[in-house]
């Protein structure tokens, strides 16, 4: 499996055979599905928009990198962003995707390869048509957070733990910038709250995590959490206080930092599936979709 989404009572997997399918939890049994070998999938909150696209890793082996935005349960097609992957080029194309929590605004880094000029990459911030632009940028490839209601853009100078203590995080309101925070922005947990993880450099040392902080979106610091809660690199938010995380198939408190659920956690592959449905957990188990009740 390559990608786990899920929002209210419904799932949807991308599978390594290409396709992406569509789980109804309620009973649970499969509803539908597409053909599409996707990387990554990202998904509203609602569970009514889903945005999909071929994995980052080996693009030149999956040339076609598209980046396609569906309508759920019918899986219609809304729009379409045709991107091909091809090393001797300066066309950019799709190195990563984000989708807000409303469905209605998308971030696409994009990448291209000018010959021995090396890597360039742009960022951008669209309605999920591609219109209107409401931000955009050049020279960084880290990933766009987006707010739930799509407002605020979260963007970090580096990928931790790069550069340890010099990680810093821009928040951008419509499109405007606002503030400049320490740490690496992970999400929003809403509208006006960024979870950031924060590093320090000891000397010759690796890099230490060292704790999370939450700011609000202006950049005041609102809260701080121990490093009982780990860096999460795709954060979920079940409640308002409460996060998951797919790596460690937990559930976190956003105040102590300790788990307050806890599933088994696969051992088999570096990359671990997982996502949130109302009340409980959906995660890759062997070749299973485990679905766990957290209460």
């Amino acid at each position: 499996m390559n990608s786990i989404v899920a929002a209210s009572s419904e799932a949807i997997v991308s599978t390594a055979v290409g396709k992406i399918l569509l789980y109804d939890l309620s009973i649970p049994q499969q509803a539908g599905g597409t053909d599409l070998f996707a990387g990554k999938l990202a998904l509203s909150s609602d569970g009514s928009v889903l945005a999909a696209a071929a994995p980052n890793s080996d693009a030149q082996y999956v040339t076609d990198r598209s980046l396609n935005i569906y309508s759920l349960p019918s899986m219609n097609a809304i729009s379409s962003f045709p991107y091909a992957f091809n090393d001797t080029s300066s066309t950019p194309f799709l190195a990563d995707f984000s989708l807000s929590g409303s469905g209605g605004t998308l971030g696409q880094v994009l990448l291209s390869l000018p010959g021995s000029g090396g890597d360039f990459y742009t960022r951008e911030v669209t309605g999920i048509s591609g219109s209107p632009t409401v931000w955009t940028d050049s020279g960084n490839s880290t990933p766009i957070d987006l707010s739930p209601d799509g407002t605020l853009i979260a963007v970090g100078n580096v990928l931790p733990p790069s550069a340890g203590s010099n990680l810093t995080s821009n928040i951008f309101k419509n499109g405007s910038l606002v503030a400049a925070v320490s740490g690496y922005g992970e999400a929003w947990i809403d509208n006006g709250r960024l979870l950031v993880a924060n590093y320090v450099q000891n000397g010759k040392e690796p890099t230490i995590f060292t704790g999370s902080t939450i700011y609000d979106a202006t950049g005041a610091t609102l809260a701080s959490i121990p490093p009982t809660l780990p860096p999460i690199s795709n954060p979920i938010f079940p409640t308002p206080g409460s996060v998951y995380d797919a790596n460690t198939n937990a559930i976190y408190s956003l105040t102590t930092g300790l788990a307050t659920w806890q599933g088994p956690v696969p051992q088999i592959g570096n990359q671990r599936l997982g996502a949130v449905a109302g009340s409980a957990v959906v995660y890759e188990s062997g070749h299973q979709v485990i679905l766990s009740a957290t209460n």
